[in-house]
């Protein structure tokens, strides 16, 4: 028999170290990967109690945001999502006398890198009371979310709006009106509504219309608002004019500033009858535009300014006439002719008929009455 030889192997120490240092590796790599659970489950934790508490905090944070404005308001917070919120039963003011009510306004939220902000709101059963005194807009409790110190000229938002039923009631100096706008879109460029308008009574510099209505359509361009469409009334008087309109009708096509301080366009006016200087002009009709009632008032000053001329040479004309003896010696002349009173009578109107095509009557009468006037005694 062959008798069996047992052979031993010897471990290479470098082996043993690269063990070892897997081993090390392994066991760093589980504590970074259980770290990393217990960072993403607290995180988690920490997001889940955050959403199940939003509510709460976005109510915290309005309500300290209204109150650092010092608004008064009551709402109900519905629903806190990731992009849209609503709130509903809104009311901004004294409750007995709100400034605003709404049903219920929906706000989308969008983020500009890590900034948030309003892309878009909703809103519907809008109720808005304001004034608009000596040409500055308020609204009451609304004024507050303004910046006092601002002195940046008023402008539209760029958001996206969408409005159902609302309702403005302005008190202006020319007497209270009520609107109310539909309609959705941008508020700079591309926002397509509809406007409805009543005046019950209006009076302006010394003019006056009753049951005044509009039903205009509004589109944004450019952040400048346009306006077109009909409005009417039952009547239209100026009481220093002494003139009157009845059932005055129009068709705007207007443009309003960024700041609403200006307007421009043009008015189609039209009405059953016009009454002014005692005279009445029946189913009138004429389109009034800016640059046409610049040239009405040019022409009106001008034909008044030579009606005045004309009165102011004849009273020059008449009294140096009668200064250097003019009158006497019509006088002398007349007499001397020996006409009756009859042919008399006759010949001063016909003088008169004569003068009447290159003059008018009020210079004929300042000219000639001065004239005349001493001859009536000669003959009786």
């Amino acid at each position: 028999m062959v008798p069996l030889r047992t052979m031993g192997v010897a471990a290479k120490p470098g082996l043993a170290i690269g063990m070892e240092e897997e081993d090390g590796e392994e066991a760093v790599r589980r504590a970074w990967l259980r770290w990393l659970g217990v960072g993403a489950g607290s995180l988690a934790l920490v997001l889940i109690g955050l959403w199940t508490q939003r509510a709460p905090i976005a109510e915290n944070f309005i309500s300290r945001e209204l109150n650092r404005r010092g608004v008064q308001a009551n709402y109900d917070l519905v629903d806190v999502g990731l992009r849209t919120q609503r709130i509903e039963n809104i009311v901004l003011g004294d409750p007995a006398h709100p400034d605003l009510t709404a049903q219920w306004v929906e706000v989308d939220i969008a983020f500009a890198g890590l900034t948030p902000k309003v892309a878009a709101v909703r809103a519907s059963g809008v109720r808005l009371r304001g004034s608009m005194r000596d040409g500055v807009l308020r609204l009451g409790e609304l004024d507050r979310f303004r910046d006092p110190n601002s002195t940046a000229p008023f402008s539209l938002p760029d958001i996206r709006v969408g409005l159902a039923d609302a309702r403005l009631t302005l008190d202006t100096d020319a007497g209270r009106v009520g609107m109310q706008i539909d309609g959705a879109g941008n508020l700079q460029s591309g926002f397509r509504g509809r406007l409805a308008a009543a005046m019950p009574r209006a009076a302006l510099a010394g003019c006056g219309a009753t049951q005044a209505r509009a039903m205009v359509d509004v589109a944004m361009q450019s952040g400048r608002p346009h306006l077109s469409g009909p409005i009417s009334a039952d009547a239209l008087a100026c009481r220093d004019a002494g003139a009157a309109l009845a059932k005055p009708a129009a068709r705007i096509d207007l443009t309003l500033g960024q700041a609403l301080d200006h307007w421009s366009g043009h008015v189609d006016l039209s009405g059953d009858a016009l009454r002014g200087g005692g005279m009445v002009l029946a189913v009138i009709y004429r389109a009034m535009t800016f640059q046409r009632l610049r040239e009405s008032v040019y022409l009106t000053v001008r034909t008044t300014a030579m009606v005045c001329w004309l009165f102011v040479g004849s009273y020059i004309f008449s009294s140096v006439f009668s200064y250097l003896g003019g009158e006497h010696l019509i006088s002398e002349f007349v007499s001397g002719l020996d006409l009756t009173p009859v042919q008399f009578l006759i010949l001063a109107q016909l003088i008169i008929f004569l003068l009447g095509w290159p003059l008018e009557w009020s210079e004929i009468i300042i000219i000639f009455v001065p004239i005349f006037l001493p001859l009536l005694e000669i003959f009786g």
